[in-house]
């Protein structure tokens, strides 16, 4: 038997209603969506009632081979704010090593820069740039390798510090060549980029379409 609910079937919070949102909220991973110093965005599905019902299918799973193997049934119970708890993932080990709340950085990662999206000429572009060596890479190929060379942004730990001034030097090249122009330049080095794709776009994409989906 598998119970599904907003807070669980004990504590001080299960007859509190269940709603996507409430969770989000609960969770604290309403405080971390947004752009800075802006209100909090929630998600544009609803993630909460999805992995919810995904961690529940898991278990399920999990307990019917149990009861294979020793003949037992099992009662589960699943949370969404214990779930959403669950995907804070690296957002609350930032917390319980500092002890300081993370903030709202829009697309950007807490502990990697530049890792986020980018505007060109035309849209937006996601860089990924996880480590030095494609840092320096990417510094290259942009043709910028005095950013490199600038100590604010020499390590991975300098850009995570310095991302402000980072993401203006950065996006300031960016925006001299449109979405497509720069990943024909970025994709064959092996820069990890992507365009920022429309709903259709993404449906009607040829890789979507050869996988079926």
């Amino acid at each position: 038997y598998c119970s599904i609910s907003g807070f669980g079937q004990n504590g001080p919070y299960r007859d509190k209603p269940g709603y996507d949102l409430i969770a989000l909220a609960m969770s604290g991973l309403l405080s971390i969506t947004g752009e800075p110093n802006r209100p909090p965005v929630k998600f544009g599905v609803p993630i909460a009632d999805i992995t919810a019902g995904m961690m529940a299918t898991i278990a399920i799973l999990a307990a019917l081979r149990y009861r294979e193997k020793h003949g037992k049934g099992q009662y589960i119970d699943i949370s969404m704010f214990d779930t959403q708890l669950l995907i804070l993932t690296h957002q609350a080990y930032n917390y319980f090593a500092t002890n300081k709340n993370p903030e709202r950085l829009g697309s950007a990662h807490p502990n990697i820069a530049p890792y986020q999206a980018f505007q060109t000429k035309d849209g937006y572009i996601i860089l990924t740039i996880g480590n030095d060596k494609l840092w320096h890479a990417f510094t290259t190929a942009i043709g910028r390798e005095d950013l490199a060379k600038d100590k604010r942004f020499a390590t991975n730990p300098d850009r995570v510090k310095n991302r402000e001034d980072l993401v203006i030097e950065i996006e300031k090249t960016l925006k001299t060549k449109t979405t497509n122009e720069w990943l024909s330049i970025l994709e064959k080095i092996g820069i990890p980029a992507a365009p920022v794709k429309s709903v259709g776009e993404a449906l009607e994409d040829e890789h979507a379409r050869y996988r079926k989906m």
